[in-house]
């Protein structure tokens, strides 16, 4: 059993190689040295069933940087552009109705610049009906439902993935949390991207590697 496999940082997020059983994701580097007010999105989760509510701060240089990868939700195939976050363990995307919290100097959609989610026009949508709520180590937050509804990462088609459908928040795009399960902001672990990744076969091992490239890259 993997669900307890800790993630590695080299090579390439899920490795870039045909290798049966090891599945590639290219990701995209956001910079924003412009603003130096900007929220770059979660360093990691903090929320009432995680264990790392006590925490130091360290000082970190070229931190406005964020790395996104393109997947997709719903049975209709719904674009979305999702910040890939080690640091918490969570699926979420922004509902198609969602409201962006109010920020200085920020447009009223802001939070849309990722793509949203129209839930409705999924047939595969799944309500829990439970309330999503995620704080992260920034101080940015969101919330919603919880839902299970299909995943595509390229070309892995995830069936009955369970995902935040946010419908507040302050972060500027959704976030696809690749950390351990036991970070995950429910009560009760759930098969998180990574583990159903290998649950439903598309990896050999719950565990992932990342290359950043170069400082100047933009893939």
């Amino acid at each position: 059993n993997d669900r307890g496999a800790a993630p590695g940082l080299m090579g390439n997020f899920f490795d870039k190689r045909s290798t049966p059983g090891v599945l590639s994701l290219e990701l995209y580097v956001n910079r924003n040295h412009d603003d130096s007010n900007f929220t770059i999105g979660p360093h990691f989760v903090v929320n009432e069933y995680s264990k790392r509510d006590d925490y130091i701060s360290v000082e970190l240089y070229n931190e406005q940087v964020t790395y996104s990868a393109n997947i997709t939700v719903g049975s209709n195939s719904q674009k979305q552009n999702v910040i890939v976050d080690t640091g918490s363990s969570d699926l979420w995307v922004v509902d198609s109705s969602a409201n962006c919290q109010e920020k200085s100097g920020y447009s009223s959609d802001y939070c849309f610049s990722g793509g949203t989610y129209d839930p409705s026009s999924s047939s595969t949508i799944q309500e829990l009906g439970k309330s999503f709520n995620i704080r992260y180590g920034d101080g940015s937050s969101s919330s919603g439902t919880w839902v299970k509804d299909t995943v595509g990462i390229n070309g892995a088609i995830i069936l009955n993935q369970q995902f935040g459908d946010v419908n507040s928040t302050s972060v500027s795009q959704g976030i696809l949390g690749i950390g351990l399960d036991t970070n995950e902001s429910t009560d009760t672990i759930y098969e998180n991207v990574p583990i159903n990744l290998k649950e439903q076969g598309f990896i050999n091992t719950n565990a992932y590697s990342l290359y950043l490239n170069a400082p100047s890259a933009t893939s």
